[in-house]
């Protein structure tokens, strides 16, 4: 279902600017790695996460007479939903494993613990989820430009928020705190370590973002088949 020639080159490409950047990153001062890993969060987050996400989508979501074959051949609308779901699922495994490999190795020169790396796996499966949840929208065509858009803009989004507030020395608590940690969940924690200007435990952050994952695959599991029925 998911071409080698999507899948290959991209990998490749992410595995060798991270293994570049853990290269320059070992063999730089303490305090110059945490700022290398800081880039290194950004461009995992911002790029190359939602980038792959949407190369995944592009093959899941499928036209409305495509649609009913797979109904026809699978039985039923709620085996369809399964049957993508798993889909996307496996698709995205064998990148969030690399991903959780490099931030290993890589916040390992920082002495980070292991919510980085729950952050950047989380935020994976959670974008997966965002993307499966608009692909309800009929149009393949609109549910790829609609998911490309929310899953660029919501870690964009986190990271600009930090700017702003990082410019005025102002920390971020509550309900906005949870929620950075929902759209960007590892680049909060960087934040948050670097700078303490998020006063939510991380543990609190990462439930929430487990939380808001798991609602998305439960939303377009429960709702296929009643979209589907109506059309």
């Amino acid at each position: 279902m998911f071409p080698l020639e999507v899948i290959t080159p991209f990998i490749a490409v992410s595995l060798f600017v991270e293994l570049l950047i853990y290269y320059f990153a070992e063999g730089s001062p303490s305090d110059l790695r945490m700022q290398i890993f800081g880039g290194l969060l950004m461009l995992m987050t911002l790029f190359f996460n939602p980038a792959y996400v949407i190369s995944g989508l592009a093959h899941v979501a499928r036209s409305a007479d495509m649609t009913v074959f797979e109904a026809s051949m699978f039985g039923s609308w709620r085996d369809v939903a399964v049957a993508r779901t798993l889909s996307l699922l496996i698709y995205m495994t064998p990148y969030a494993i690399m991903q959780a490999v490099v931030t290993y190795l890589v916040s390992s020169l920082c002495l980070l613990g292991p919510y980085v790396i729950m952050g950047v796996v989380l935020s994976i499966y959670l974008y997966s989820g965002i993307a499966l949840s608009l692909s309800l929208i009929r149009s393949r065509t609109a549910t790829i430009l609609t998911s490309a858009l929310a899953l660029f803009m919501a870690p964009i989004s986190v990271a600009i928020l930090f700017l702003n507030y990082g410019t005025f020395h102002a920390k971020l608590s509550g309900v906005v705190a949870v929620m950075t940690y929902v759209l960007n969940p590892s680049l909060t924690y960087w934040y948050a370590i670097t700078t303490n200007s998020v006063t939510v435990s991380p543990s609190l952050g990462l439930m929430a973002c487990a939380f808001v994952m798991v609602a998305m695959y439960v939303v377009f599991l429960k709702w296929f088949d009643r979209v589907e029925i109506k059309v």
